[in-house]
């Protein structure tokens, strides 16, 4: 536990920190009124036992004359003191949980906000290399049992340990020698049931993260193959494998469930029979009076009462731990890195890196991490402002690596990227991907507007409607939009864009690359699904658009054409045909 308390010190703020002390310092306060609501109980058990030796005690007596008390107002004071602690006690306990609970909620939300700006602001190569999927069970499946079942725990044990210490504190007083062999036998049989469970417990853990994965990547592949699926009539291979994984996963919490919950019947069982056991050993023990014999068998069964439940909260927080151990270190790692992850407040001016001449390629070359078969080579090239240059060539080449290169997507092994003189390097590149739009082959469709697709990413009250019309037109998509569609520009397009053709995907793309406006457009291979004549006729308004630079992916032989230049790759190497 000290070892996983010390990593949770990695991947939390100083300021958490602070508002999980301040929720333990509330179970202090918890645990010490606990003790005080027990001794509380020991006057009155003394009355109960014996009023006259009670009422004949030298600190009664001293309290009786000090302010001047009647015998009944005493018995009310005995009375009124428990209750009045006991009132507390179950309003401070609500107020403690909704406190933890609360401390726990923001930890949540800043921890798993600041994991999704970790992975956002990733590398294009590290989101090809871990994929969408996987980072999304890490987010959404492995940060959330990370904090719910190690972190809150971790600190919640802690609140475990100070209310057994204030609990066992009374009878340790009255009864020490007792005392000391009830809490150890208690301690060995809580032991001795965790240790035939832990097995199970570790086993449970460790699948919990696989089942995320593998059901994650089930699902995911089965909606997408849907059409397939559907055909086929095969639901049931992809349903049976569903349920088998679901029905593990399900079991394995049942079973937790009930290795959690185990302890605390046999542990009450041998409590209260201790404790009976021990009554009975006093009354017969001529050494002891009846008076005694009532006090210290109120202040055990108090004490039993209260301390059972907190070593099983206690035993539960443990086995979470143990559980949720294995995902809380898949993802240790990306939460720190997430924790300590500021972007870079060594920008360069915006204003430097503006597109007014040219952007050069000088001796750039790349390679894939972990692939030595494959390297882009790009000796001199430039492109200069306004110019309308086309790429073609055969798949797997380069072409798709040189776009990712331009757009800042990949950084290149060695060689430089120069716009109008100044370097582009990792901490500068997000101002210079301010020149570029970038239009792929498959569009990504938001399950949202039409209007919400073409202005992507921007705030409704920010959005230029009147903007929004001459871009769609401009795409050649306005008057499908206007005059087919009910909603018009409000039209909810569906998941992965159903009620759309895949030219009409490539319109949308492209009127979001116009409404952006930029310097530079990218078009890799995005109007390959309209018809030829259809994409002759966009590109020729684009070519209206002098100060425009375009690059365009395409196999259009009448488009290549129209092009100031046209470049193709061979294995890797760039070379330019004499268009």
């Amino acid at each position: 536990m000290i070892a996983n308390f010390l990593k949770i010190q990695k991947t939390i703020s100083s300021d958490d920190k602070k508002k999980l002390i301040l929720s333990l310092f509330v179970k202090l306060i918890v645990s010490i009124t606990e003790m005080l609501s027990v001794a509380s109980f020991i006057p009155f058990l003394s009355l109960i036992a014996n009023r006259d030796d009670f009422l004949k005690n030298s600190y009664v007596l001293y309290f009786t004359k000090k302010f001047s008390l009647s015998e009944s107002e005493i018995y009310m004071l005995l009375i009124f003191i428990p209750l009045i602690l006991i009132i507390f006690l179950n309003l401070l306990r609500p107020f403690s949980i909704w406190l933890s609970s609360k401390i726990n909620s923001r930890v949540w939300i800043k921890t798993t906000t600041n994991l999704f700006d970790y992975y956002l602001n990733q590398d294009y190569l590290y989101h090809v290399e871990h994929g969408s999927n996987a980072l999304l069970e890490k987010l959404l499946q492995r940060s959330n049992s990370a904090i719910a079942g190690v972190i809150y725990p971790v600190y919640e044990i802690f609140g475990c340990i100070f209310s057994s210490i204030f609990i066992i504190s009374v009878p340790l007083i009255y009864n020490p020698y007792v005392t000391v062999i009830t809490l150890i036998v208690v301690v060995l049989l809580y032991a001795t049931i965790y240790q035939f469970f832990r097995k199970k417990i570790i086993e449970y853990g460790r699948y919990s993260p696989q089942f995320s994965t593998e059901t994650y990547k089930l699902v995911e592949e089965s909606f997408k193959s849907y059409k397939d699926i559907k055909i086929k009539n095969n639901q049931k291979f992809f349903l049976d494998q569903f349920f088998a994984k679901v029905q593990k996963y399900q079991g394995n919490a049942v079973n937790f469930d009930f290795f959690s919950s185990t302890p605390k019947a046999f542990t009450e069982i041998f409590a209260f029979s201790l404790a009976l056991l021990v009554t009975f050993i006093l009354l017969i023990n001529s050494n002891y009076e009846l008076n005694q014999t009532v006090i210290i068998l109120g202040i055990f069964l108090l004490a039993t009462q209260r301390l059972v439940p907190v070593i099983q909260n206690f035993f539960i927080h443990y086995s979470k731990i143990k559980f949720h151990e294995p995902s809380f270190n898949l993802i240790y790692d990306d939460l720190v890195r997430s924790r300590n992850y500021k972007r870079s407040s060594i920008l360069q001016d915006g204003k430097s890196l503006l597109f007014n001449q040219s952007i050069k390629l000088d001796n750039i070359k790349f390679t894939y991490p972990n692939n030595d078969k494959f390297l882009l080579r790009v000796k001199n090239f430039k492109i200069k402002k306004g110019e309308k240059i086309g790429i073609s060539g055969k798949s797997g080449f380069g072409k798709s690596t040189f776009i990712n290169i331009l757009c800042g997507l990949l950084h290149p092994t060695e060689g430089e990227i120069i716009i109008d003189e100044n370097k582009v390097d990792k901490n500068s590149v997000s101002f210079y991907q301010k020149n570029i739009n970038y239009v792929p082959q498959n569009i990504f469709i938001l399950n949202d507007t039409i209007k919400n697709n073409i202005a992507f990413g921007i705030h409704n009250h920010l959005i230029d409607e009147n903007k929004i019309r001459q871009c769609a037109k401009f795409a050649g998509i306005d008057e499908y939009i206007e005059k087919e569609l009910d909603n018009s520009y409000e039209t909810i397009v569906g998941e992965n864009a159903v009620k759309l053709s895949g030219g009409q995907r490539q319109r949308i793309g492209l009127a979001r690359a116009f409404y952006d406006d930029k310097d530079i457009l990218i078009l890799d291979e995005a109007t390959n699904s309209l018809d030829k004549d259809k994409e002759l006729e966009i590109f020729k308004n684009l070519n209206l658009l002098k100060e425009k630079t375009i690059i365009i992916v395409t196999h259009n032989p009448l488009l290549l054409k129209e092009l100031h230049r046209v470049v193709y790759f061979d294995k890797g190497v760039l070379k330019e045909t004499n268009n």
